[in-house]
């Protein structure tokens, strides 16, 4: 029984795992001057953006990739334009990204999760 809790443990921890790098990816340096160079990377067990997408309510564990896949986080041109602009209307201080964040549309401050082929 303790080999099968065990078990158990480790793959909730790698969901777990996959689902808060997902989120540091979606959300990676979205202020940053280096924002468009600067790509956050890794390698999922489990396709997150799937079962975020999914409204069956299966639980993680049921959208499994067959291999490993090493997914980039990156923004586009757009965004990175659409932000830079409200960056400039407002300042870098903290106060000026603050009201940058304010009047930007959710989906200008997410990145977007990229499969990469496998080599």
């Amino acid at each position: 029984m303790d080999s099968l809790h065990h078990i158990v443990r480790k793959n909730l921890e790698k969901q777990f795992d996959d689902i808060a790098n997902y989120c540091r990816g979606l959300t990676h340096n979205i202020l940053g001057k280096d924002r468009l160079s600067s790509i956050f990377k890794h390698v999922f067990e489990y396709d997150v953006s799937k079962w975020l997408s999914d409204n069956s309510e299966l639980p993680l564990n049921k959208f499994v990739f067959q291999e490993p896949q090493n997914i980039i986080f990156k923004i586009s041109d757009e965004q990175y334009q659409v932000v830079q602009n409200e960056i400039d209307r407002y300042g870098e201080t903290t106060t000026g990204l603050s009201k940058a964040t304010k009047h930007l549309q959710f989906q200008f401050l997410l990145r977007s999760p990229v499969i990469q082929p496998q080599t």
